[in-house]
């Protein structure tokens, strides 16, 4: 008996879900220069998530739908945010500083934590791609399921 993790794609457009299920394909994710091609989304998650393989497997999941994925996990970013720690930022000005990758996207996508919630800097992204017209991309959790 083995487990398997069910991860699918959900596009919210104006009240309207649509699922989608992607072709297996080899993708990865790099921090410098994305391609031309695809649909750049900003990926908000919360910090729980960063480095796990639930982060890596929603990586994987939207690159098999060709999109150029902006994660702030990556260790640029978090760099830029811890010294901005140090030198004294808000929380205000960091959250700002990351919602200026989503104003450089063309759309987001989110992940809500475990329990169902969705963090404040989860929620902000949200709000600001919503804000400007942009679409928000949900990547649902469902439960293992058991296959034998």
């Amino acid at each position: 008996m083995r487990k398997i993790a069910c991860l699918a794609l959900t596009v919210l457009v104006i009240g309207t879900v649509l699922v989608f299920a992607a072709p297996p394909v080899k993708f990865q994710t790099t921090e410098a220069g994305m391609s031309s091609t695809g649909l750049k989304v900003y990926y908000a998650h919360n910090e729980v998530f960063f480095g796990t393989e639930e982060e890596s497997n929603d990586l994987e999941t939207l690159g098999k739908f060709g999109m150029n994925v902006v994660d702030p996990s990556w260790p640029s970013i978090r760099g830029i945010v811890e010294q901005m720690r140090v030198d004294g930022a808000s929380e205000e000005q960091i959250s700002e500083f990351l919602l200026r990758y989503v104003d450089s996207c063309d759309a987001v996508v989110f992940r809500k934590m475990d329990d169902g919630t969705i963090s404040k800097d989860v929620k902000q992204a949200i709000e600001r791609a919503r804000s400007s017209g942009k679409p928000v991309l949900q990547i649902p959790v469902f439960p293992e399921e058991t296959v034998e």
